[in-house]
């Protein structure tokens, strides 16, 4: 019987404290992303997509496994997401995002994510309109839809603190040529961990600026496997602490 899969922590940083989530998706890091975003007083929706090679990412896909699951090589990333409606108006982002294959499974889905890219574009805040009127049906048969056809995905939360949890989602079909995880556990959660890290500086390059460093070493912030609360933060923080002395 399998174990139920891991969860991961990281932070996003902020110069002012506080993430704007009206500009996350804005990033030249390493190749532009494009992004659109759907909102009025109480809830925004965005998707956000960018091209990445393994090759230059920041945390490179180190693992001796990954080329066995052709995890290697070029790929797109996607995030769908919207904030939260609750009493604290619009304190979490919270979504999925995917990994595709550019040459194979985004091939499927591109040309609808285009239309929804520019469908929100198209939203004018408006007494008469709510934008979870105008987004939410889209938005879900997109989450679903991008499900099918993505080698990986995990559900994301992130507050504007910069918390960011993420939850990889292992029970889907996926796409054809989506990767089989190893039934070793450990072999398993290293997988899991990895595909994550790459979604964690995915959002990281898409919610933050690089204002003070060159967005190639930006290895201060790192994920971690959530356990105690505060232990992942200490280690975030003696990250940081050591790199400034």
């Amino acid at each position: 019987m399998r174990s139920e899969p891991p969860v991961f922590c990281g932070w996003i940083p902020a110069v002012s404290g506080r993430l704007s989530f009206s500009v996350f998706g804005q990033s030249e890091h390493p190749t532009k992303s494009i992004s659109a975003h759907a909102a009025d007083r109480t809830r925004r929706y965005l998707v956000v997509y960018q091209r990445r090679i393994t090759a230059d990412a920041v945390v490179p896909l180190k693992s001796l496994l990954l080329p066995a699951l052709h995890l290697d090589g070029d790929f797109i990333f996607l995030f769908l997401a919207s904030t939260d409606d609750g009493r604290l108006k619009q304190e979490f982002l919270r979504g999925r995002a995917f990994i595709f294959r550019r040459r194979s499974g985004w091939t499927m889905i591109k040309r609808e994510i285009r239309k929804y890219r520019d469908y929100l574009n198209e939203f004018r805040f408006s007494r008469d309109e709510k934008v979870t009127d105008f987004a939410k049906e889209k938005h879900e048969y997109f989450m679903n839809e991008c499900t099918r056809f993505c080698v990986f995905c995990v559900d994301v939360s992130i507050r504007r603190t910069g918390t960011t949890e993420i939850f990889p989602v292992i029970e889907h079909d996926g796409y054809h040529d989506a990767p089989n995880l190893p039934c070793d556990s450990k072999e398993r959660e290293h997988i899991l961990y990895i595909l994550s890290a790459q979604i964690f500086y995915f959002l990281k390059d898409i919610g933050h600026r690089h204002q003070n460093h060159d967005p190639t070493t930006d290895t201060v912030v790192d994920l971690y496997t959530k356990g105690d609360n505060i232990e992942w933060r200490m280690s975030s923080l003696y990250n940081i602490y050591r790199k400034v002395i």
